[in-house]
């Protein structure tokens, strides 16, 4: 045969030097099929160029085709050795691949079709899906690979797409169909896996069994909590709280004290996630103070704590103390009778920022002198009463500095409650203002992320001292490295 032109790409539509007969070689390392255009652009029909490969075709001289750069094509002279793709005398057998989606998200499914002309039915086809980071795992079939059987030309399979919990990105699985001989059929598809999940993070997973015990009730044997119950979270709020267990009704009806009770001990079964740990207690009536210690164990008989603290319900009304949270949910403002005491609900956030990394933090505050020393503020208990930091003076102005600390959620401040209070924080250089009128407020948020590098706080009521009950950075209660109390990891 005799090539009567320059080789063209069919990168784009192309009808070769108006040539009747075509020479077609594909220069790649996969199958390209290659679709036939008349004049006016109408789809005439669609081949398959073997990877490798050179094929010949007729074409009416005036249409066009159209593949990839990967596909040359030359005007050739007609040659009676020459074998056509298509032709009767010798068919050959076309492949191509289609995809119901080019792209899902998880939960979602996609179906793949292989279309086929001159292939006997009940001929099996293998597929395999790949990719970076694509496993069995992400599929609800398990698998990677399978097998289907033409019928009329065509045969498909349908895969459905995990919803997991992890946080993985936009994934790009590419499929391609393979013949009894393992040779690589029809083009190749590919289908975008859209993440919808985040995930939590994995830390303190290992850990299988937890519960709650009493602690000391020294100097709060008259009062304590009627009840109390834990539970996991990702969320600093109620909404989404996995409770784990409740040792009494917390129904909030219940009168008197509650000692002595045994904890039944939450069992798992598995490594879980969870960024917070939530502890509520119910209390009825006036001001109520209880030790608690919650503690985790590997093997359900040595435990080791994870936090030991106070639970108080002294009076505030949870006006920017979001972590403040009625057991019930029924008032929002902590104004029933039930309480989650401020001291052992905090939700913590188990991160790798752990800020308790052996400062004195007592020893990182100016500003006035104290007769209640600034470090009951930082004793691992979050409470009121005797056992907080109190200025000697009225209205003095107390500064922490000195301190680097990492916020990556939030920074609580509690000050004195029923008196107005003003308190900054400096992150990243910008300095925030939190100020409240007193009527039992006493809790200041700041929730802009970044590195803490100082506090201030004072009390505006001219004939009132200026207190400090704790610190709060993202759930880690701020403790001298004296203390055991809080929370400890």
């Amino acid at each position: 045969m005799k090539i009567l032109s320059t080789e063209t790409n069919l990168g784009s539509a192309t009808n070769v030097s108006n040539a009747s007969v075509v020479r077609l070689f594909n220069s790649g390392d996969s199958n390209i099929l290659v679709t036939r255009k008349d004049y006016a652009g109408t789809v005439v029909g669609s081949f398959m160029v073997p990877a490798g490969q050179v094929i010949y075709a007729e074409k009416y001289f005036t249409d066009t085709l159209e593949a990839s750069a990967d596909v040359k094509a030359s005007k050739t002279a007609y040659s009676s050795m020459m074998s056509f793709v298509g032709q009767t005398a010798d068919p050959l057998p076309t492949y191509t691949v289609s995809v119901s989606a080019s792209s899902v998200d998880e939960g979602g499914n996609f179906t793949v079709t292989l279309s086929t002309t001159n292939i006997d039915d009940g001929t099996q086809f293998n597929y395999v899906l790949s990719g970076t980071g694509i496993t069995t795992a992400d599929f609800t079939s398990g698998s990677l690979n399978g097998t289907v059987t033409i019928s009329n030309n065509a045969a498909s399979f349908t895969q459905t797409v995990v919803e997991d919990t992890l946080t993985e990105g936009t994934e790009t699985v590419t499929i391609k169909f393979y013949d009894a001989s393992m040779n690589y059929v029809g083009n190749t598809v590919t289908v975008s896996l859209n993440d919808t999940s985040t995930t939590p993070a994995s830390l303190h997973s290992s850990h299988r069994y937890w519960r709650i015990i009493e602690g000391t009730h020294t100097n709060y044997a008259n009062h304590f909590p009627r009840v109390a119950r834990m539970g996991l979270n990702t969320e600093e709020s109620l909404s989404g709280v996995t409770w784990l267990y409740t040792f009494a009704s917390d129904n909030c009806s219940d009168q008197g004290t509650y000692t002595n009770w045994t904890p039944t001990t939450y069992d798992h079964g598995s490594p879980i996630s969870f960024t917070h740990l939530v502890i509520s207690s119910v209390y009825n009536g006036s001001v109520r103070s209880g030790t608690y210690k919650v503690e985790y164990s590997d093997n359900g008989s040595s435990w080791t704590t994870a936090w030991a603290g106070v639970g108080h319900n002294s009076s505030q009304n949870g006006t920017g103390a979001t972590a403040i949270w009625p057991s019930t949910g029924n008032d929002t403002s902590g104004n029933n009778t039930c309480f989650c005491g401020h001291g052992i609900m905090q939700g913590s956030r188990f991160g790798p920022d752990n800020p308790n990394d052996g400062t004195d933090w007592g020893s990182k505050w100016s500003g006035a002198g104290f007769d209640q020393s600034i470090d009951k503020a930082f004793d691992g208990y979050l409470r009121a009463g005797s056992n907080r930091a109190r200025t000697s003076g009225n209205a003095p102005v107390i500064t922490m500095s000195g301190i680097s600390i990492t916020v990556n959620e939030y920074v609580k401040v509690y000050s004195e409650n029923n008196y107005p209070s003003t308190v900054t924080a400096t992150i990243d250089g910008t300095t925030y203002t939190s100020s409240h009128s007193g009527s039992q407020v006493h809790t200041h948020t700041f929730t802009e992320t970044g590195t803490l590098t100082q506090l201030t706080v004072v009390n505006n009521g001219s004939q009132g001292r200026t207190y400090l009950e704790g610190v709060v950075v993202d759930g880690y209660l701020l403790k001298n490295n004296t203390t055991d109390n809080g929370w400890n990891y």
